[in-house]
Formats: structure tokens, C-alpha cells, sequence
């Protein structure tokens, strides 16, 4: 698919982007970098969004290390030199981080293995939402099944609509599934 599209050209930026701020980027930085971008920043498209990404968890992780670098007694300014040796490693951890703020959503959200919350989803949606069993496991293998790929990319994951009477769950369920 596109994500696979957008590897090679990670692969291809990385250098530049990983001497531009002085780190280096894991393989698993460029895999979270383009399955993530995929999959929670809608706005812009692969391999932009995942570009994006790379930049800005290098950015990050340059000033994250600079902030805790001793400081140049001359300059005031903290001394970094970008050698592979002491390069500043960018890993999935910091991608997933980076995604998370730019999406807007929890960090725990933001992670490439989400198969076994996928997997307790059903049973965790029964716990807070009761008596709608039906509705809950419909929703589940909506879940499931675009998140399998069995979905289009570009289209959300899916559209529900809840009916019924006041206080049956049906805010509860969008909530607990949002």
C-alpha cells in the first residue's frame, strides 16, 4: 500500500534529516513514522505526513539533549557534535510521542501494536456499557475489521449511528470507543 510507498523515501530522507539535527533514526523510527502518519495524521498524505514526523521527533530529540547537555561557558549554548558515536538515537518511542501531540491524542493511543487492546476491545466495551451486548460486538468487528486492512486507507474506520431511548449507553459507547 502507501505505506510501503513511503519507506523508501524515509529511507532516502533520513540522512539529511538525521544530520540536519544531529541523531541518528532507528528502522523502527521510519516503519512507526509511515504506519502511524497512515494511520492518525489524516491532513496531510504519505509520505508528507510521515516527513513531517521525522523532522520534528528529530527536533525533539535534539533539544530534549541539549537541554540536559552541560552548557559552553563562552557561548551559553550547549556543544553537540553529530557523530554516529554520540549521535542522539530517534527510536518508535519518540516517533509514537510525536505522533501523539501532532494527532492530539493519548500517547497510549499512538502505538503500532494496538493488537491486543483490538483483541480485549469487545470485553472491555462490556465492562462500562451494559446490556447492549449486540451493539457492542458490532461495533468491535467494525473495529476490527478496518484495522486488519479491510478497509479503504482514506476512509475513517467506521460511521455508527446509535438509536434508542435515554440511558440505554449510547454516549457511553461512543465514548469508550473514541
Amino acid at each position: 500500500g502507501v505505506q510501503t510507498c513511503a519507506l523508501p523515501i524515509l529511507h532516502g530522507l533520513q540522512d539529511r534529516y538525521a544530520q540536519h539535527h544531529g541523531v541518528r533514526y532507528t528502522d523502527g523510527a521510519l516503519d512507526s513514522a509511515a504506519a502511524l502518519a497512515s494511520r492518525h495524521l489524516r491532513d496531510s498524505r504519505l509520505p508528507d505526513s510521515a516527513i513531517d514526523v521525522l523532522d520534528e521527533a528529530g527536533a525533539v530529540a535534539r533539544l530534549q539533549r541539549r537541554t540536559a547537555a552541560p552548557q559552553d561557558g563562552a557561548t551559553g549554548a550547549a556543544v553537540m557534535e553529530a557523530s554516529d558515536a554520540q549521535a542522539i538515537v530517534v527510536d518508535t518511542a519518540d516517533v509514537e510521542r510525536v505522533v501523539a501531540r501532532m494527532a492530539g491524542i493519548p500517547e497510549r493511543q499512538a502505538t503500532r501494536s494496538d493488537r491486543e487492546r483490538l483483541r480485549t476491545l469487545e470485553t472491555s466495551l462490556q465492562r462500562v456499557v451494559f446490556g447492549q451486548d449486540e451493539a457492542v460486538h458490532l461495533v468491535a468487528q467494525a473495529i476490527k475489521r478496518a484495522r486488519a486492512g479491510l478497509s479503504l486507507p482514506d476512509k475513517p474506520s467506521g460511521a455508527f449511528l446509535f438509536t434508542g431511548p435515554t440511558g440505554v449507553g449510547k454516549t457511553e459507547l461512543a465514548r469508550q470507543l473514541a
